[in-house]
């Protein structure tokens, strides 16, 4: 067991212990400019910049360059993936650590597999590129997938994707993670989403007057949620927002008791193994859903896509693009845009990750 001491010199070895503010900023303003991000402790310094190594795009880091077309018995699904990497305070680039997944003809079953995962901390990219790259094959060898039975074949898949970030010994997890929005698009226009954190997916429904509305196939994990924040404290940690000189920052973030860290502002993920040791779990939450004639996008997306942006809006924007005759394509890219000008606005020079997986539906009553 690691002892106080030694966790604290850990701990301070990843976040940059007390090196110079970025840009000269005091810790106050820092702490103001990073409080809409998702941990405040195991933030990237400019010495894990310079020790990453090269990826590939396709789902890891990049867009996807081109509209796709899959069709899934009586829903034709056109889609493409937008994602931008954010600004650290003090206006630097990061490194995206935003990922995303597609896999269609999944499982020799006609099925499409769709996700976006977005990895925080100081080895986030890490953990969610390692997600992107294991779930698929963890979903395949379930028995439960085999047997046809998807959703425990998700409660299976994704609990495992944990354990094996924990067990590697390769991926730094104590402050690193990931959330994970998934979803499997089966049978004739069936879907099922597992979600592990707050990125989103969500339906688009237009009436035949024009009117455009929301159906949620996610609902984000946050520790103020009464019965996630009663797993936590009975597993010891606190439920808060940052302090700063008696001042609130923030939201409310899961503490160790005696801890001032992580400071992680969802109650599941994938990684996090202190936040873990405190009630932060990787088991997701499923919804299922039948498409109808009236469900026209199907939009996965992290949460800097929507932290500015409610659902509602992010559907009418797709629509109202989607009608001037815009990809997927070029209408996620807009989106991404605008999500960016919202943080510009907002946050001047703190911009988060952007990633939105826009799909457009074409269903069969």
């Amino acid at each position: 067991m690691e002892d106080l001491e030694a966790r604290k010199q850990r701990l301070a070895a990843l976040t940059g212990g007390d090196k110079p503010s970025p840009a000269g900023r005091s810790k106050a303003d820092l702490a103001r400019r990073r409080r809409r991000l998702s941990q405040t402790a195991g933030l990237q310094t400019q010495q894990s910049r310079e020790k990453e190594v090269s990826v590939a795009t396709s789902g890891t880091g990049g867009s996807l360059p081109t509209d796709r077309t899959y069709n899934l018995g009586k829903c034709t699904i056109c889609y493409s993936c937008s994602t931008h990497p954010g600004n650290d305070p003090g206006g630097m680039q990061k490194t995206n650590q935003d990922s995303w997944l597609v896999r269609e003809n999944f499982g020799e079953k006609n099925m499409l597999l769709m996700g976006v995962y977005d990895g925080h901390g100081y080895e986030g990219e890490k953990v969610s590129r390692t997600i992107v790259s294991k779930l698929p094959g963890f979903m395949n060898e379930s028995k439960e997938f085999i047997t046809g039975n998807l959703r425990e074949a998700f409660k299976y898949a994704l609990p495992a994707c944990n354990k094996s970030l924990k067990n590697s010994g390769v991926i730094e997890t104590s402050l690193s993670g990931s959330t994970a929005v998934q979803a499997l698009l089966y049978g004739d226009k069936s879907v099922l989403c597992a979600n592990v954190g707050d990125s989103r997916a969500i339906v688009g429904v237009v009436e035949s007057n024009g009117k455009t509305s929301v159906v949620e196939l996610s609902h984000d994990h946050k520790p103020t949620n009464p019965e996630e924040q009663e797993r936590i404290e009975s597993n010891g940690g606190r439920v808060e927002p940052y302090m700063y000189e008696g001042e609130a920052i923030g939201p409310p973030r899961v503490w160790l008791r005696d801890e001032d860290t992580p400071g992680l502002c969802m109650s599941r993920s994938i990684g996090d193994s202190i936040a873990a040791s405190v009630g932060v779990i990787a088991d997701p939450d499923l919804v299922e859903h039948e498409f109808g004639p009236q469900d026209k996008y199907l939009v996965f997306m992290s949460d800097g896509i929507f932290e500015f942006i409610s659902n509602e809006e992010v559907i009418e924007f797709i629509h109202k693009h989607a009608q001037q005759g815009l990809s997927p394509r070029e209408v996620g890219k807009r989106l991404v845009k605008e999500a960016r000008k919202k943080w510009q606005e907002e946050e001047e020079d703190v911009i988060d990750d952007c990633t939105a997986m826009v799909a457009y539906l074409t269903v069969e009553p």
